[in-house]
């Protein structure tokens, strides 16, 4: 998303349409949303018209960071912690079971004394991001 006067990068949406093994069931996966005011409404409602094109069974973007969720909220997202079911984390094939994002992380001394407090912040920015766990191997 560009400022359309100072062509200012104001966001960023990287997303993609999978087709579910076999059959003709799409469902998108944002890897990455970053933008709030404005930017963040306008990628929003990108997502949501990409997937109203490609007719896709659900969206899903896993992020550690609740900053970005308003704007996903808007066009129908809903945060995992108050949904009444499960979406599938993996597509080829479906899988429903919940899979939390993983990942080790250490910071050196020099940029934090203490690596688990430096992570320990709303404003950290994860994704499970668009790795090939979701594709046959």
């Amino acid at each position: 998303a560009e400022d359309t006067l100072t062509s200012d990068l104001e966001g960023i949406l990287v997303y993609r349409v999978e087709t579910v093994g076999n059959s003709e069931e799409k469902v998108l996966r944002v890897v990455e949303f970053l933008g709030d005011g404005a930017a963040g409404d306008a990628l929003a409602h990108a997502i949501s018209d990409a997937g109203e094109a490609e007719r896709v069974a659900f969206a899903d973007f896993y992020c550690t960071s609740a900053a970005f969720a308003g704007p996903l909220e808007t066009v129908g997202f809903e945060r995992e912690d108050v949904m009444s079911g499960i979406l599938p984390s993996l597509f080829q094939p479906l899988e429903f079971r919940p899979m939390p994002l993983n990942g080790a992380l250490l910071v050196k001394a020099e940029v934090a004394e203490d690596s688990h407090s430096f992570f320990d912040t709303p404003a950290l920015y994860l994704t499970r991001s668009d790795c090939d766990q979701d594709r046959p191997n």
